[in-house]
């Protein structure tokens, strides 16, 4: 089914791609949680702080704090949705009474037992599985074989199948009907992936020792120490002060700016442009928007404009 996207597309120009021209870092001393620090600096700046390189977390812990030496808030989250193999967020959920309780923090993958009821395991245990039709739903082969989560999800595929999916109770009470001797593998997971707030690849970490734990199981957010410049996981609706970010371009206007304390800032100039956009996509994946960006900066380079920075941010959505 197709899905109507309303973003928006910042551009900044002229870009220059090089490490002599590393993001610009603010410290921003208002105490939000993570989604309220990522809006103000979205509407403010960019976004929260990236950090692709030690250059950048150099040049971040540079900048002044006003004397504050705790934890500040960057733009780096773990995906805290319960997701189906085949992308799609799980809106049916038959958790047992105590479920989900993550004290194992490697339990991201979802057992069903004979009674139709949930739990999670941790992805390495070997389970048996079922598969579903990738045509006819309604079709399910049940495998005895016990295997990891991943092995199975792989298994499934290379037979034309995935993982079975539970989108209602009438699909649950097929499936635990495979589960009266022993709990089996379902196509559920929680992905222990951590992605930053704008799309793109990138693999630069400086996690504390130790991190990330998730030891209330519902630490899916980063901030980072200011003694030490190190990452920490934290629950997301703790409330810290955060760290935004913006390019350094070319302006025709001038681009440096002082603050009150006499320091020289730098201010990106950027462009917002609302685009609705038409996509059979699954957009909650950090590599679904990475590549409709790709695409968008091919398509702006075919029609002759190259200098730039383009960057999009899916707009909320207005709930009544």
């Amino acid at each position: 089914m197709d899905k109507t996207l309303l973003v928006m597309l910042l551009l900044s120009g002229i870009y220059v791609h090089s490490t002599s021209f590393p993001n610009v870092y603010y410290f921003i001393k208002k105490n939000l949680t993570w989604d309220e620090a990522d809006k103000y600096c979205i509407k403010e700046h960019t976004a929260l702080a990236q950090i692709q390189n030690m250059e950048n977390a150099t040049a971040m812990m540079n900048i002044q704090t006003a004397g504050f030496t705790d934890k500040a808030w960057i733009g780096l989250s773990n995906t805290p949705v319960w997701t189906w193999v085949d992308g799609e967020p799980a809106t049916y959920l038959k958790w047992e009474i105590d479920q989900p309780d993550n004290i194992d923090t490697d339990e991201y993958c979802v057992k069903i037992n004979g009674a139709g009821r949930w739990g999670l395991a941790n992805c390495s245990l070997k389970k048996p599985f079922v598969c579903q039709d990738e045509v006819d739903l309604d079709k399910l082969y049940e495998s005895t074989r016990d295997m990891t989560w991943n092995d199975a999800k792989t298994s499934c595929k290379e037979s034309g199948r995935f993982l079975v999916t539970i989108p209602d109770p009438q699909v649950n009470s097929k499936v635990k009907l495979n589960a009266q001797k022993t709990e089996i593998w379902i196509g559920l997971s929680k992905p222990k992936l951590w992605y930053w707030s704008e799309p793109g690849e990138n693999h630069f970490t400086n996690w504390k020792e130790g991190q990330p734990d998730n030891s209330n199981g519902e630490e899916s957010c980063a901030a980072v120490a200011l003694k030490d410049g190190t990452w920490t996981d934290e629950p997301c609706n703790a409330i810290y002060p955060f760290f935004c970010y913006g390019d350094v371009t070319w302006c025709k206007e001038p681009c440096v700016k002082w603050n009150k304390s006499g320091n020289r800032v730098l201010k990106a100039r950027k462009t917002v442009v609302r685009v609705r956009i038409t996509s059979s996509a699954n957009m909650k994946y950090p590599t679904c928007s990475a590549d409709l960006q790709r695409q968008l900066e091919a398509a702006l380079a075919t029609k002759g404009v190259t200098d730039f920075q383009l960057t999009w941010k899916k707009r909320p959505v207005k709930r009544t």
